[in-house]
Parts: structure tokens; sequence; C-alpha cells
């Protein structure tokens, strides 16, 4: 029998991101307003474009185009956040976890918990930032997978559906 770390199990977020990426977007003041009441963190975007920090902010201001942070590539703006690595450096895809290279601003942060995260960890069951905002999509750990508040707290790997711990 092989034990397998929640990292490495597939939650299956390529399809829910396909099919709730509009229904996510559509409903960001439905989202926020639910949040308190359901103790889970509601997501945050400060640019506009989910995943920024605010210091980049200015790189994604809405447009015709968008020039890749660190490389000579030009792609439409339509394609930031489209779940499609574009750019070699992933800047394209500060909100998904389409660019292996890619790097998440988490919403909210303090000294224990980070100020970023690899992409390869947005939406895939794990809260690593300590808002949630890194969990925007609810992909959540199959049920075998899923384990007691308590052993989350003891091991300081918080599972989805995210509670504010900043």
């Amino acid at each position: 029998r092989q034990l397998l770390s929640l990292r490495e199990v597939d939650v299956g977020r390529v399809s829910l991101q396909r099919r709730t990426a509009s229904v996510a977007a559509g409903n960001k003041t439905a989202l926020s307003s639910l949040a308190p009441q359901l103790n889970v963190a509601a997501p945050k975007v400060e640019s506009g474009v989910r995943g920024v920090a605010p210091h980049e902010a200015r790189h994604y201001a809405p447009g015709k185009t968008f020039k890749c942070l660190h490389g000579a590539g030009v792609i439409g703006y339509e394609q930031v956040n489209d779940d499609y690595c574009d750019c070699d450096d992933g800047s394209d895809e500060p909100g998904t976890n389409a660019c292996p290279n890619g790097r998440f601003y988490c919403g909210q942060h303090n000294k224990h918990s980070p100020e970023t995260v690899l992409s390869m960890r947005v939406n895939d069951g794990i809260c690593d930032c300590c808002d949630g905002s890194d969990e925007w999509q609810g992909a959540r750990v199959p049920p075998e997978l899923q384990v007691s508040e308590e052993l989350q707290a003891r091991t300081g790997v918080f599972q989805a559906p995210c509670k504010l711990r900043c």
C-alpha cells in the first residue's frame, strides 16, 4: 500500500476550473457576503487580476495587450489568467496553476504565513495562504483523504474550504 501526499492527489481541478471559472468570476459579491457566515475566507482581488502583488499591479492594467514581465512576449489582455501559460516567465497566469514557474500573491499574510505560493499550489484543495485566497475556485480534497480539523491544526496543513487564519 502506497501513501500519497495530499499534493500528489489529483482533485480534478482542471475540469472544476473550466466548469466554475465563469460562475466564480460573476459571483464575487455573493461569495464575499456569504464568507463571514460560512467562516471561510472570501476571495480578495487587489489589482483586478487575481494573484498579483500590489507592487506589480500596474503591469496588469486592463488594455488590449499584456507584455510578459520577464521576456519579450506580448499577448492579448484576455489571455491573462485564462488557465493557459502563454508567457515563458508565467506572468500571464498569476491566479491559476497553468504555469509551473509562476507565483501567486496571497491576498493577506502574516509572519506565520507566506506572502506568495508556487502557482502549482493554486486550487489544489490545500489552503497555503492564511486567507485562503489560493483556493478561490473551491477545489476540495477527495472525501477519503480528508482529515480532522485537529490533525490539520497539528500538522499545519489545512484543507479547503479554507478558514481565515491570518
